[in-house]
């Protein structure tokens, strides 16, 4: 088997197995340093380690940061008719997977979770979802995940998040998707490096 072949078919297996970067700042809200105790809620204005929270508070209106008790603390982010940006790089033509979970903190009814996509830096200025617009339809008072793709025209783009009342979110993620062989294909390289191996030896 020659140096080359042997480096290529490393070169797909490392591909097939590396994990993909999540480009999201602080995706979880575990960054920010809350003080007081569960409940009481952390007012968010401005930017706030990679994110921007948009909304200005109206009385309980706005974007808080919760916490549970406990080690290690929990925290996610509480929003109630609130929009919080974040912009990230991105490959243009190239795909992405977004996912995030959320739940309602009080009663479930006509509770949901819009997101934005948009090429550029939009943080502050607008939320028009010209990439791709999802909403997550009705939330539970459960933890759930919810998923989406999307495909990037620019070297930015924008993720804006909105909850219409009182709910919560966290660990988000978005991951570039990479096309791997299959496992049949990957079998077929290297039943194939072994026969060249086994006919060099043969020569």
């Amino acid at each position: 088997m020659s140096k080359n072949m042997i480096v290529s078919i490393c070169a797909i297996l490392a591909l097939a197995t590396a994990a993909q970067a999540n480009l999201i700042t602080d995706p979880g809200f575990e960054g920010l340093s809350p003080t007081g105790t569960y409940g009481a809620g952390v007012y968010l204005g401005g930017h706030t380690d990679g994110w921007l929270c948009r909304t200005v508070p109206n009385g309980y209106q706005g974007t808080y940061l919760y916490w549970d008790l406990g080690a290690p603390q929990h925290q996610y982010l509480h929003l109630n008719n609130a929009l919080v940006q974040q912009v990230f790089n991105t490959v243009a033509g190239a795909s992405y997977d977004v996912s995030f979970k959320t739940f309602a903190t009080e009663t479930a009814v006509g509770k949901y979770v819009d997101i934005w996509m948009d090429a550029g830096n939009t943080v502050g200025v607008s939320n028009n979802g010209d990439l791709f617009h999802y909403n997550t339809g009705a939330i539970t008072m459960s933890w759930e995940t919810y998923s989406f793709s999307f495909m990037a025209t620019s070297a930015q783009t924008t993720i804006s998040v909105r909850g219409n009342l009182r709910l919560a979110v966290d660990d988000f993620s978005v991951e570039q998707q990479i096309t791997v062989p299959e496992p049949a294909t990957m079998s077929l390289l290297a039943i194939g490096g072994l026969a060249a191996l086994i006919r060099r030896k043969r020569s």
